[in-house]
């Protein structure tokens, strides 16, 4: 099997012999699997929707360049989006004492992008706190989760008792 690493601002493809594997903290990541084809593609969006000021090209780091990356990459595959699954992973609050909201942010805009697009997600696992480590196993379309929600900057919890 050979892992392949989606760093934040990339998108990934991978056949049935490869795992995607990323890490997120307020960064969301979106998996598209075909089940009869075993292809998957996985993006690591870091922010929601840009400005249209800021429009130079496509940019994988903003939610909605890297859901058209993801489907053209689809299109170029003759992979029918209407025949994938869709799971999305990530958007949590990674810093206690954080007053942005870049995570929820982040998972509505690509709700928005899935719903105007009529892509059933069928998975998820978002917001909260802290950050996860995702493996997606494209030959069984299962995206493993590891999730350690304590915040940094969080106090650790402590524990007493006789030693």
């Amino acid at each position: 099997m050979s892992i392949k690493h989606v760093h934040a601002g990339e998108i990934g493809v991978g056949g049935s012999e490869d795992e995607l594997r990323t890490v997120l903290g307020s960064c969301v990541a979106i998996t598209l699997w075909h089940p009869q084809r075993r292809i998957g593609v996985m993006s690591h969006v870091q922010l929601p929707m840009r400005s249209p000021r800021r429009r130079h090209g496509r940019d994988a780091r903003y939610a909605e360049d890297a859901w058209l990356s993801m489907l053209e990459s689809l299109h170029e595959m003759r992979v029918p989006i209407s025949e994938c699954e869709c799971k999305m992973f990530g958007g949590a609050r990674v810093f206690a004492n954080a007053g942005t909201e870049v995570g929820a942010a982040n998972v509505g805009d690509l709700r928005g992008l899935l719903a105007g697009s009529g892509v059933r997600l069928i998975r998820e696992h978002v917001e909260g706190t802290g950050h996860r480590v995702i493996r997606f196993i494209v030959s069984t379309g299962d995206v493993w989760v590891s999730h350690r929600p304590q915040p940094v900057g969080a106090e650790a919890a402590t524990t007493s008792g006789a030693a």
